[in-house]
């Protein structure tokens, strides 16, 4: 018997709708309890169960397990490495059939576990020092669950073994795609959409730097948000009609679009839409959108849920349609140079805006890129611009990096200096 995973739409669980509930069912459609349970978990809550250490009054050391929030982004990968662990059982089911590991998954013993991070996940897969990591954090996470459900009856201690943080490492740097793609490069996955919904989107990545989940944050009309009344994209063609010579209109992006805390939202921030951009945008109002009485402006058009607000993981969907077509072009003709690699998910498109933008004001400032520190004009400008919040420990320090090393890599592929 096979197994899968299939994605439930609009899931309705205590007065509450989950856009895309993934659960483990076989071929003949039976579910697979233990793991859907988990994942309902995950999505309704956006938390789940951690190991801490603590210490009692007569100095000993005892691990339990609190509960901690998650993003929606963090949900849906380790669900997906749920998903690829289970198909390894599977597998391994089909090749020993005395085996039965998928069924008896919840009481799997820690070394089968660690097995498949390192020999499997890590040596054979040959898996990056991320994704290795993610993948340790998300069996940890199911196992804690199953253990604080009663489900199991141990903790596993899972881990990347020594020896292969070397290979991983090395993995890593075989795998990673450059974090930054030339214009000619976002320009070929633009020509691959097939309607102007999905071309807008991911030109909201690479214009904007909107995250995947900040795009459903776009209205048609104008909205209440923070006691003010915002311009919604309605308001904006009028003074776009009105004002033909104006080259930059201003939308609020409200912070419960952002990347934040669930169900809190991050902050909020102004976003410039140039006047092109802002004329596509309103030809696909004219064109294209559904009439809906949602006030999302980018909705679904596909005949399962046609005029509904697109999902948060929409503008990711469209990036990996547009790459993969890019990847087998690519595949297909070694002659062409659009340096699409598959690492790359819709952020680099954000992140490629902002190295742009921070190539550009560093300019305009007359300021080296390499002598550009965490409190520089041309960061505080960045971190404005992309939503990014300087506090905290050493933050500000690493997006200086990430953004000097892509600039460099920018500046190489485009032969500027």
């Amino acid at each position: 018997m096979l197994m899968k995973k299939v994605i439930l739409r609009n899931f309705n669980h205590e007065s509450r709708t989950i856009e895309q509930l993934d659960v483990f069912v076989h071929d003949d459609d039976s579910l697979i309890l233990i793991p859907s349970l988990y994942c309902l978990f995950l999505l309704y809550h956006l938390s789940h169960y951690k190991q801490i250490d603590i210490k009692l009054k007569n100095g000993t050391n005892q691990t339990q397990l609190v509960k901690a929030d998650i993003s929606e982004g963090t949900a849906e990968q380790y669900i997906s490495h749920l998903d690829r662990f289970l198909r390894y059982l599977h597998k391994s089911d089909q090749e020993n059939p005395d085996r039965n590991w998928l069924m008896l998954n919840h009481n799997l013993p820690a070394d089968i576990i660690n097995h498949y991070i390192n020999d499997i996940f890590i040596e054979q897969e040959k898996s990056s020092s991320t994704a290795a990591a993610m993948c340790v954090s998300a069996l940890t996470s199911y196992y804690n669950y199953l253990l604080k459900v009663n489900l199991t009856k141990s903790y596993r201690s899972l881990s990347i073994w020594a020896g292969n943080k070397t290979i991983a490492q090395k993995n890593t740097k075989r795998r990673e795609g450059v974090k930054y793609l030339p214009q000619s490069t976002r320009n070929a996955l633009l020509r691959q959409c097939t309607n102007l919904r999905d071309k807008i989107i991911l030109r909201c990545g690479a214009e904007l730097g909107t995250r995947t989940k900040e795009v459903p944050g776009f209205y048609l009309k104008d909205f209440e948000y923070g006691q003010k009344t915002r311009k919604g994209l309605l308001t904006l063609f009028d003074e776009m009609d009105d004002n033909p010579d104006k080259t930059v209109f201003e939308y609020y992006l409200p912070g419960i679009n952002s990347k934040g805390k669930p169900g809190k939202g991050g902050m909020s921030r102004k976003l410039y839409i140039e006047a092109e951009l802002l004329q596509a945008m309103q030809e696909y109002y004219q064109q294209e959108r559904p009439n809906s009485e949602h006030n999302t402006f980018f909705l679904k058009v596909d005949k399962r849920g046609y005029g509904e607000p697109i999902p948060n993981n929409q503008a990711s969907s469209i990036f990996k349609k547009m790459k993969d077509k890019l990847l087998l072009m690519q595949e297909q003709d070694n002659s062409l140079t659009y340096k699409i690699h598959e690492d790359h998910v819709f952020h680099i498109m954000r992140h490629s805006f902002g190295t742009d933008k921070f190539y550009q004001i560093a300019n305009d400032v007359g300021c080296a890129i390499d002598a550009i520190t965490a409190s520089s004009t041309v960061m505080i400008q960045i971190a404005e611009l992309l939503g990014h919040s300087l506090e905290g420990k050493d933050k500000g320090f690493k997006v200086t990096r990430s953004y000097i090393r892509s600039t460099r890599e920018k500046m190489t592929m485009e032969g500027q200096k």
